[in-house]
């Protein structure tokens, strides 16, 4: 079967569970116009939920813990308290309550996210492309420090590029 760009949502009605393994997070932060650092983050969990009207609603979980920069000093830095605190803050939580269909497989996720417990409104604009019972949704957001909250970097201005590609699976398959 091809794989199709979504165009109508409540044709992937139904429940759906993230793999993790299928998931990968890249990241790039820059500092001002400086490119700073690169790397990877790992899915946890997550979920989406899909009515046959097409209204959509979903989590999703991220480990701080596992941040690659291929820099070890740099990765255990921002693990520590002065950043992601990833012994306090075991999670990076993206949950989303609305779901807008805009074109031909682009939607935009309404949410919020929560990062070293602080919750911030984020709006992600997304391509869904399905196979079977199978979906995929890449994503692109800029998130600045005033949605991170990482510590003495406030006056710094910080962008961070996620690309964010979901794979779910029908949760009752």
């Amino acid at each position: 079967m091809v794989n199709t760009a979504i165009t109508d949502l409540n044709r992937l009605s139904g429940v759906w569970r993230l793999d993790p393994n299928a998931t990968t997070l890249t990241f790039r932060t820059r500092l001002l116009f400086i490119p700073v650092a690169k790397g990877v983050v790992r899915a946890k969990a997550g979920h989406a939920e899909v009515s046959g009207a097409g209204r959509a609603s979903g989590t999703f979980v991220v480990d701080p813990a596992s941040i690659a920069s291929r820099i070890a000093r740099r990765d255990a830095h921002l693990r520590s308290a002065d950043y992601f605190d990833v012994e306090k803050y075991p999670a990076i939580t993206f949950t989303s309550r609305e779901v807008r269909s805009v074109g031909p497989g682009e939607v935009h996720v309404i949410g919020q996210i929560e990062v070293n417990g602080q919750t911030s409104a984020l709006t992600v604009i997304a391509h869904i492309v399905a196979r079977e019972r199978h979906a995929t949704l890449t994503a692109t957001a800029h998130i600045g420090n005033d949605v991170l909250h990482v510590k003495g970097m406030n006056c710094f201005t910080t962008d961070v590029t996620v690309e964010a590609q979901y794979t779910f699976a029908d949760a009752t398959s």
